[in-house]
């Protein structure tokens, strides 16, 4: 009785297979469902395994994430004791001539192509790391050391260095050079680099260079083995509050006057000096925070270089920056800061009874609305119901073409 009970609940009705009727336009139908369903239920399963990003927006809230300002950019026609890198904020704080964390490595005219220039460069780099470790805040440098560290070991795997290289050219072993009344007490003036920001910092003039026997070998090295300096790639990271301000590049010694109430941020220069300074740059790379996967760069692999016809001119970058937290599908979770960018040339004129100084300016200023990118898969029932979707819609047309077929052919053959 409970048997006969529970087969009312069935509702899949079985005729006799007396009763069951096999044609070719079923088979083909019924083929053609399978590859279909085959297909359709391949491309489900690659879409449940696709990660999706789903964007969100929001007002910012997050106060306690500083900016870190990671930087890379090459100025090819500026030696790097020209190349001097301050950061002003809306707050009134400022950080004058930044050196923490930032290596200033110099770009020659022609690239390393033999072993003798490559000598000639480590040499120059190892003098720039030995500079270096000897600053009282080394522990604030440690980026700067191991950028250095990790060009100078390229160039020795690639070209495969011994001792006897160091015989080449260069800096003499053991050497302390004279600083020309501009140093320290103590201090070792090793490269013509080092006695221009000694000058600089005691704002004297360098006149005759010829008379200077660092910058002398230099030159003489420079010719000998066809590696004249040109250029400076300044690279590292600034660490700033998060409110509005601005980075730049600008000529001279930068003077800061503290006027109790606010301080003026001023730089101090010649104007025969302006027209040497030429702000023609390459930004290899500008963020504002850790990288995510897939994150643009507006600024990557950007370049303004200046013609004879141009002349110099003041660049400025108008940067937003919008706050952005980036968790991936594994729940880790990123603050960083993405950013869009519009810039600004103005052509100087130094016949002109006024004209603005030469620079590069990056003035970044900060969204209120942040942004929220979250990695995810969709769920398993998800997948499932859409399976089951897919096989009981291929399966209720399919029948229904079936029987539309069987019955129309069956009333032909008996018109027929």
């Amino acid at each position: 009785l409970v048997m006969q009970v529970l087969r009312q609940f069935d509702l899949y009705q079985k005729a006799d297979e007396v009763f069951r009727v096999r044609t070719l336009s079923g088979a083909f139908i019924s083929i053609i469902c399978m590859i279909i369903s085959i297909v359709l239920f391949y491309s489900e399963f690659l879409s449940y395994l696709s990660i999706t990003r789903v964007d969100t927006l929001g007002v910012d809230q997050d106060n306690d994430f500083p900016l870190a300002i990671s930087l890379d950019i090459t100025f090819p026609a500026m030696p790097c004791s020209e190349v001097h890198l301050d950061v002003e904020e809306s707050t009134g704080a400022q950080q004058v001539d930044v050196h923490k964390n930032i290596a200033k490595l110099p770009i020659f005219a022609q690239q390393v192509v033999t072993r003798q220039q490559a000598v000639l460069v480590v040499r120059r780099f190892e003098e720039i790391l030995k500079a270096t470790k000897k600053k009282d805040n080394l522990e604030d440098n440690h980026e700067t050391v191991q950028r250095i560290e990790n060009k100078i070991k390229q160039l020795k795997e690639k070209y495969e260095f011994t001792e006897d290289d160091y015989k080449i050219g260069g800096i003499p072993e053991n050497y302390c050079g004279n600083c020309y009344g501009a140093g320290e007490v103590g201090e070792c003036c090793n490269t013509c680099e080092h006695i221009r920001e000694a000058y600089k910092a005691k704002k004297w003039v360098l006149g005759n260079e010829a008379s200077i026997e660092q910058c002398v070998r230099e030159a003489r090295d420079a010719k000998l083995y066809n590696m004249k300096i040109e250029g400076c790639n300044i690279a590292g990271r600034i660490d700033v509050a998060k409110v509005s301000g601005n980075f730049h590049f600008a000529p001279g010694t930068t003077v800061t006057q503290d006027h109790h109430t606010h301080a003026h941020h001023t730089h101090e220069f010649s104007i025969a000096d302006l027209s040497k300074f030429n702000v023609s740059h390459q930004i290899n790379n500008l963020t504002f925070g850790p990288s995510f996967p897939d994150m643009i760069n507006p600024l990557d692999k950007s370049e303004n270089i200046l013609t004879t016809a141009t002349g110099s001119g003041l660049y400025r970058y108008f940067i937003k920056v919008v706050p952005t937290t980036y968790t991936s599908y594994d729940g880790d979770v990123i603050h960083t800061n993405q950013y869009s960018v519009t810039q600004h040339f103005k052509s100087i004129d130094y016949t002109s009874s006024s004209f603005s100084f030469p620079g590069v300016y990056f003035v970044y200023d900060l969204s209120p609305i942040s942004v929220s990118l979250r990695e995810s898969t969709p769920p398993l029932t998800t997948f499932f119901t859409n399976v089951c979707s897919i096989i009981g819609g291929i399966v209720a047309v399919s029948g229904l073409l079936d029987s539309f077929v069987y019955r129309s052919s069956k009333k032909i053959k008996e018109s027929l």
